[in-house]
């Protein structure tokens, strides 16, 4: 009778932890797929006219920005170099994962050249008159 109680109290903490690990295993199927920029979210500010975003894409099989297919490697690190315009851009990703899971982030990037660059186009531009 000991016996018995003892084996099925060994059972019961086998399946409990063959269970925790299905559990633990399977957050990745749970949750979907995750994008992590290397450039803080919202809106950001700078003087460049090109800048260069970076990131990773976890548990996602397709990754698009602006719906246009960018490339990641295989541990889903991605680098886009994307040309800004004067003002306000702003940034779509989308991923998405082999079970049709999908997440995105927006990043807002206002381009503000420096006046002397606006100055030396101005200089050019009259030049050619």
């Amino acid at each position: 009778m000991k016996n018995k109680k003892i084996l099925t109290t060994i059972f019961i903490l086998f399946i409990l932890v063959v269970l925790g690990y299905v559990l633990y295993t399977a957050r990745f199927i749970i949750y979907g797929p995750r994008l992590l920029l290397d450039v803080p979210g919202g809106i950001i500010t700078v003087k460049s006219q090109v800048i260069e975003i970076t990131g990773t894409a976890i548990n996602a099989t397709e990754l698009k920005l602006n719906n246009r297919e960018i490339l990641v490697t295989d541990k889903g690190v991605f680098n886009e170099k994307m040309l800004l315009s004067v003002g306000g851009n702003i940034f779509v990703f989308d991923a998405k994962d082999k079970f049709g899971h999908s997440t995105s982030e927006t990043l807002q990037v206002i381009y503000t050249p420096d006046t002397d660059d606006v100055l030396q186009l101005k200089n050019v531009t009259n030049d050619s008159n």
